[in-house]
């Protein structure tokens, strides 16, 4: 008799309690083991706000499990966001936004579910190795009507959930140093160089949002590897969207920052296509994507502001295909330089930023 007393009078509390949140928690998966981190309503189990995860090779997000109640039963689902910022808090990726799908416990009592993976590295680069960094997380459930308002999951005083990471040279699985694409002859020239790679299985090539071809990868490299594809089923006057993403041997997608082009409706024959430098701005190397129909004399110098000429980058000829003119910075001062490339009687101009 007591104990279902207990257990009304629990339900009674629950049904009158307004909105409100309980037993919250994310599964985060580090160096492949998965443990659950809880934003609310600890009890002594491991919490996720003030752990320092230490030095990390392989870091994601793979399951969550949001409790929320609300007395005029208006939530209607709702999600958790997650971002990365450097030791200060200025952002270094975009907040993402993980819809989980809602579960009926009974009463007002509501239960959000969800699993897959949010990899924490995918728009990270080799520039943020060798430091510390802060995983954010909040949570929302959302109005549908009832006209509460969304109700957000945030740490006391309204702030996020807050953990630390330190990441080691080499744990990012590549680093990109170009990725372009370019209209040459009535299809479209893809291409990509990797300063290096670790546990590399294979490059995944989407276009609008599917994938059209995989490409293998160099598994682990420390030397610059180049890499192209030709997309030959497009259509005159259309604007294309391209994405890479490589594929670890563990499974791991991480995805990179998509280019568009556009095929022209009445396309001009043409020999060559010099893409944008990337990145731009660098510290210490840049690359320069030179794609090349035919055979062609190519010269590629670099210059100061004032004009002087520093560095040839190349002069003599280059085959048909793709190439990566590399402009390493590191023996340079922190501003602004040009590079002039020359593809036969054609002369290019790009400028550069080089920032230490």
């Amino acid at each position: 008799m007591k104990k279902m007393l207990i257990v009304f009078l629990t339900f009674i509390s629950l049904l009158f309690a307004g909105t409100g949140w309980f037993e919250d928690y994310i599964t985060v998966t580090v160096d492949g083991t998965p443990t659950q981190y809880y934003l609310v309503d600890a009890n002594g189990r491991p919490e996720f706000h003030g752990t320092n995860f230490g030095s990390i090779t392989t870091f994601s997000l793979t399951a969550c499990d949001m409790k929320y109640w609300s007395d005029t039963q208006d939530r209607g689902g709702g999600s958790f966001f997650w971002m990365v910022t450097d030791n200060s808090g200025t952002p270094i990726t975009e907040a993402t936004e993980v819809i989980w799908n809602q579960s009926y416990l009974g009463g007002n009592n509501y239960q959000g579910i969800w699993s897959g993976t949010q990899n924490i590295f995918k728009d990270l680069n080799v520039s943020h190795e060798n430091n510390t960094y802060q995983l954010h997380i909040w949570a929302k459930s959302w109005d549908t009507g009832g006209g509460q308002g969304d109700s957000w999951l945030n740490y006391s005083g309204g702030g996020n959930f807050i953990a630390t990471f330190f990441i080691p040279e080499g744990a990012l699985p590549i680093t990109l140093a170009a990725f372009s694409a370019a209209a040459l002859n009535g299809s479209v020239s893809v291409t990509w160089v990797t300063e290096s790679e670790s546990e590399n299985a294979h490059f995944l090539l989407y276009r609008d949002g599917a994938v059209l071809a995989q490409i293998a990868g160099a598994g682990t490299s420390t030397e610059p590897q180049s890499y192209a594809y030709t997309d030959q089923y497009v259509i005159p006057g259309r604007t294309y969207t391209y994405q890479l993403a490589d594929v670890s041997f563990d499974g791991e997608e991480t995805q990179h920052p998509r280019v568009e082009v556009k095929v022209e409706a009445e396309y001009v024959d043409r020999d060559y296509n010099i893409g944008a430098a990337y990145p731009n701005p660098f510290n210490p190397v840049t690359v320069v994507p030179v794609n090349l129909a035919k055979e062609a004399a190519v010269t590629a110098t670099l210059y100061d502001m004032t004009g002087r000429p520093l560095t040839e980058l190349h002069n003599g000829a280059l085959a048909a295909g793709s190439h990566a003119l590399r402009i390493d910075g590191a023996n340079l001062s922190t501003g602004i330089y040009f590079v002039r490339i020359g593809v036969n009687d054609q002369m290019h101009v790009q400028k550069i930023a080089l920032m230490k």
